[in-house]
């Protein structure tokens, strides 16, 4: 299977791309594996600060860069068999056959139930949080019945 994977803010090389990246060396034994993301130094700096092992990852071009055109991701997604979003709010395009939404942390007020917002999120078979909290307010704010 080839696997996506996106976070916004991968280079800041914290918690959330430690539980990101955790996924990719995990599912890059059995699966071909890649980050979205320009800086092709970034599984190196990661390994070397999160001490993950990410040998079998490869980095893709990030077609979820806001100067994108939305064209290209919709062309390039399909060509994933999953695509894992970090999701910092804002709901990337995907037009992969699964596609899976982390929440990390809470939101509110952010127009989650907007028609844009639920558009987007027909392409996404889970929205996963990791916990409880986060998931009060995720379910309320986008509409949806996430899991932890």
């Amino acid at each position: 299977m080839k696997i996506g994977i996106y976070n916004p803010y991968l280079d800041s090389l914290s918690g959330g791309e430690r539980y990101m990246l955790t996924i990719a060396s995990c599912l890059s034994h059995q699966h071909d594996v890649s980050v979205f993301w320009d800086d092709h130094t970034i599984l190196k700096k990661a390994h070397d600060r999160l001490s993950i092992d990410l040998k079998k990852v490869t980095v893709a071009p990030n077609i979820f860069d806001r100067g994108i055109p939305f064209l290209k991701s919709m062309v390039t997604t399909p060509q994933y068999d999953l695509i894992v979003v970090l999701c910092d709010g804002s709901i990337p395009f995907i037009n992969s056959p699964v596609g899976i939404l982390h929440f990390q942390r809470p939101f509110a007020g952010v127009g989650g139930f907007s028609l844009a917002n639920q558009i987007k999120l027909k392409k996404y078979q889970k929205v996963i949080c990791n916990s409880q909290f986060t998931k009060k307010y995720i379910d309320r704010e986008y509409h949806v019945k996430s899991e932890i």
